[in-house]
């Protein structure tokens, strides 16, 4: 069997892959498998095939909507359009260059975008409506009546579908469109718009000044009440607090603290002074040091005297202690003597620390004394600078408030002036006026729309009736879809009966037919397998697929070719051969098969064309048995031993089991389908269960291929060369072969 390699890898789990297109061939073998696309896209000229397959659908489905498109036009009511602009200018024209109240200049999008959505507004919808009275209101409503009473329509809701806005590209124009079966009614409607437009910005200027002007007073006498409470606090607060000018007062407290400063800095120079020697002493003792060494200790006039005495009389001991002893009253007396000074100049030395203590204690005081005069007089200057600044503030808070009540007086002056001089930031650009003619219905436009959807809608379901056809029509889906290659297409036969058909290769009647026969042989004899496959099977899907047909002229063809080739009918449940060939249906298979014929009786010759053809044989109730027994194989077994190419016609697969069971018996299937008759996934189906047997399927046919598509279905198998075969006349040749 020959199959796609490339299609085997995709599914290696299944025996025979299945891939879904949508049944209409693809330029170089386009598929798709699993919803995943596996070549290139359908080309247009499929596109084109589809429609014109469906051709009656194209067309039906076209005129039904153009027939549509046309009773809408003729139903619809005749409109009229009036068009008007406004321009929105960038600022009011001022007669006074005061600046307004509430600003009416156009800032940017946002200001523009606002004079759009007020045109729009309910508001201006109203005051148009209510400028309609009388006979003016019953003629705008009369088109929309329709024998309702004129209380139930809304007049304000059709002003509001029928009217448009349409602000004007990069510009400050503002186009009133509106939409009215009265001309006349459309373009005064139109005006009426733009005059409530217009009036509209007025009146909200107008009001606003009036507004800002009553406000304006409110607030200057607010302003001015404040204003006179300011002024009565900021005397009440110098009275308070005694004083005329905060500033001179913070001067002369400021001098003070630079004298208390400086005394401040004295103390504070004395008390370092004094610590130190504190400290000096503090640390000699600690150290077991002599204080005397300390200049400010031993500088004392008492210390210098008792260190001068002492040292006179400790050398008086020394030179008396050589020449008397210690016992020596002399020497005792000395020694007394010597130790009272020592006494004296020790309790001098810490009169000098005392001194020295008391002096510090002193200056600790003075610098006390001096830093808590400072802090107080600062204290006082932080409470003037408080005072000063509570009054400056309620000074510029007096003068802010001069200001503003001087402002809003200017301002109200000069909003009463703007208000009666100043003009709206809007005006009318173009007045609208009548319509020649409707702009609806647009018959261009309508009978455009109808013929441009009449072709997608009708194109569409023709695409999708294409889509949802599962049929097999083509060779790139027998090969890709199916799994089996091309062996052959065999064009459509309109205008002959079934017995012509059956001899169509000997009769040389269609040359088309011939031409497929003639290349299907071309295809087997060029694979090793269909040129050594003696014995064939020939089956097909469901019946009517034209199998018999198939195998009557693959049978001529063969013996055209010089093979001498033996037929048999192996459908056993409805026979058509016989019938075909003119040829009677006893004794057959089933004769022989019961042993109540041999194998010469069972042959018969069919005198037009000399083909040789062994009959299904007399009606048996177990064909299935009769085709698995050992007879019908000693039958295939003889044909083998007399005839070089053997051809069973076979029933459908799909139908009974009765070409599985002879598919042993064979070297080869050739598995026929119909043209645009078959689903794909019943193919398939049947085809599997062929794979199963370990017999080649040399390929697949098709039949019954209608002339007018076979250029495109076939085209790629190099279907044109027809006419070369039509120029070597094999027709002719086969046809007068003698039989």
């Amino acid at each position: 069997m020959v199959r796609d390699p490339n299609i085997r890898r995709n599914d290696p789990e299944s025996p025979l892959p299945y891939l879904y297109n949508s049944g209409y061939p693809h330029p170089r073998g386009y598929a798709y498998r699993n919803g995943e696309e596996m070549g290139q896209e359908r080309s247009f000229q499929a596109y084109l095939l589809i429609i014109r397959e469906r051709i009656w659908w194209v067309l039906a489905i076209f005129l039904l909507v153009l027939l549509s498109t046309t009773l809408v036009v003729l139903d619809q009511t005749p409109l009229y359009k009036s068009v008007g602009t406004v321009e929105v200018k960038r600022e009011a024209n001022k007669v006074v260059k005061f600046e307004e109240v509430e600003s009416q200049e156009l800032r940017g999008m946002e200001d523009f975008n606002t004079e759009v959505k007020i045109l729009e507004s309910q508001s201006i919808i109203e005051q148009v409506a209510a400028r309609f009275k009388g006979d003016d209101r019953g003629r705008f409503l009369k088109p929309y009546l329709k024998g309702k009473d004129p209380s139930e329509v809304s007049l304000p809701l059709l002003l509001y579908r029928n009217r448009s806005i349409i602000p004007q590209r990069l510009s400050r124009i503002i186009a009133i469109e509106y939409t009215h079966p009265d001309p006349e009614i459309a373009a005064n409607t139109t005006n009426l718009f733009m005059d409530e437009y217009i009036g509209f910005n007025q009146r909200k200027q107008l009001e606003a000044s009036l507004k800002a002007v009553e406000d304006l007073q409110i607030r200057a006498d607010q302003q001015r009440k404040k204003l006179e409470d300011l002024e009565f606090n900021l005397q009440e607060y110098r009275e308070e607090h005694e004083t005329v000018s905060f500033d001179e007062r913070s001067a002369i407290e400021n001098e003070k603290l630079r004298v208390l400063n400086l005394k401040g800095t004295e103390s504070e120079t004395s008390l370092y002074e004094v610590q130190f020697q504190w400290d000096l002493i503090r640390t000699y003792r600690g150290k077991g040091k002599n204080l005397m060494e300390l200049s400010f200790i031993s500088d004392g006039p008492l210390v210098q005297q008792l260190n001068a005495d002492f040292s006179t009389r400790k050398v008086e001991v020394a030179s008396l202690s050589k020449r008397y002893r210690e016992k020596h009253p002399t020497m005792i007396s000395l020694l007394r003597s010597l130790q009272e000074v020592e006494d004296e100049l020790r309790t001098a030395i810490q009169a000098e620390v005392d001194n020295i203590y008391s002096d510090l204690l002193r200056a600790k005081a003075r610098y006390d004394e001096a830093q808590a005069a400072v802090k107080k007089q600062e204290d006082l200057l932080m409470s003037i600078d408080r005072l000063s600044v509570d009054y400056e503030t309620m000074q510029r808070e007096a003068e802010v408030n001069t200001v503003i009540y001087q402002r809003l007086v200017e301002r109200m002056r000069e909003t009463n002036i703007s208000s009666s001089l100043d003009n709206p930031n809007v005006r009318a650009l173009d007045r609208a006026v009548m319509a020649e003619k409707p702009y609806w219905p647009n018959y261009i436009l309508f009978f455009g729309a109808g013929i441009f959807g009449g072709v997608v809608l009708s194109v569409g379901v023709a695409l999708i009736i294409a889509h949802l056809d599962d049929r097999v029509k083509s060779a790139s889906e027998i090969e890709q879809v199916v799994g089996l290659p091309l062996l052959g297409a065999i064009s459509e036969l309109k205008n002959l009966p079934s017995t012509e058909k059956a001899k169509v290769v000997a009769s040389g009647l269609e040359s088309d037919a011939f031409d497929g026969f003639l290349s299907l042989y071309s295809s087997l004899m060029l694979k090793s397998e269909g040129k050594n496959a003696q014995c064939l099977l020939v089956t097909s899907t469901i019946p009517g697929e034209g199998k018999s047909f198939l195998s009557s002229n693959l049978a001529l063809t063969f013996s055209a070719h010089g093979e001498d080739t033996l037929l048999i009918d192996c459908d056993l449940r409805l026979s058509n051969l016989p019938h075909l060939l003119g040829i009677e249906n006893a004794p057959g298979v089933a004769d022989y098969c019961i042993e109540k014929a041999n194998f010469d009786q069972v042959v018969r010759r069919e005198e037009q064309t000399g083909l040789h053809l062994i009959p299904t044989g007399n009606r048996v109730g177990n064909p299935s048995q009769i085709l698995s027994s050992e007879r019908f194989g000693q039958l295939l077994r003889e044909a083998r031993e007399r005839y070089p190419r053997i051809i069973l016609d076979t029933p459908p697969v799909s139908a009974v089991s009765d070409s599985l069971i002879i598919l042993p018996l064979v070297d080869g299937v050739l598995y026929t389908i119909k043209f645009n008759a078959v689903k794909r996934k019943i193919i398939v189906a049947n085809v599997r269960r062929l794979l199963e047997a370990d017999v080649p399927i040399l390929g697949a046919v098709l039949n019954n291929l209608k002339l007018s598509l076979s250029r495109y279905y076939y085209s790629y198998q190099n279907y044109k060369y027809r006419h070369y075969h039509s120029r070597q006349s094999p027709t002719r040749k086969l046809a007068d072969k003698p039989s």
